[in-house]
């Protein structure tokens, strides 16, 4: 089974970590697993869920036996728009004794309105980074973000384009056909893997 802890936090503990990819490959079974990973330390952990997906059930049968110490530890947002997005990133410093902050979509409202005003949206989301920014010298911080095909150049890329990889400190694809992390921030290993009931294996 993959541990997501040695993933994401072992070599870059404080830092800003982006996991983007097509629906369904498996973005939100890896923050929640980190997510119960982080509990255990008598901490909390911060789960800012914008597309309505964090499942109770779910974390459930991930965490098994300690399901309900995992449910006491996380602090749950469920911002219902990008304004309401905004001002809980901005509410982030002021909560004490967090181990991890977890944004699963920080895409799902700015993809919409960064269309109708470019300017103002970019650089409310640039603001958001700010704080992100400075809250992960001393806290981990994941970022789920979705992709968009580039028609022109027949490709797939994540929302936010060059603006998001650079206030990114490291950036994980993945891929549905086949099930495979890709490490592009740093660039480093590929790794296959399944996703089932009780979690993520490597193949």
């Amino acid at each position: 089974m993959i541990n997501s802890g040695c993933l994401l936090f072992e070599k870059y503990e404080n830092e800003i970590t982006c996991i983007y990819g097509e629906a369904s490959t498996g973005k939100t079974t890896f923050v929640k697993l980190a997510a119960i990973e982080q509990t255990g330390k008598n901490k909390k952990v911060v789960y800012i869920d914008t597309e309505n997906s964090f499942n109770t059930e779910r974390i459930k049968q991930l965490a098994g036996d300690n399901f309900q110490n995992v449910l006491d530890n996380i602090i749950l947002f469920k911002p219902r728009r990008f304004s309401e997005q905004n001002q809980i990133i901005k509410f982030l410093p002021g909560i004490k004794n967090i181990s991890l902050i977890i944004i699963d979509t920080i895409s799902y409202f700015y993809r919409v309105k960064v269309k109708e005003k470019p300017k103002v949206y970019n650089m409310w989301m640039s603001r958001q980074f700010s704080i992100l920014n400075e809250l992960s010298k001393n806290i981990p911080i994941i970022i789920t973000n979705q992709v968009y095909n580039k028609v022109d150049k027949n490709e797939i890329t994540m929302v936010g384009g060059e603006m998001f990889k650079k206030l990114s400190s490291r950036i994980i694809r993945l891929e549905k056909t086949p099930r495979r992390i890709i490490f592009e921030k740093p660039a480093g290993e590929k790794i296959n893997f399944e996703i089932k009931g009780n979690g993520i294996f490597n193949l």
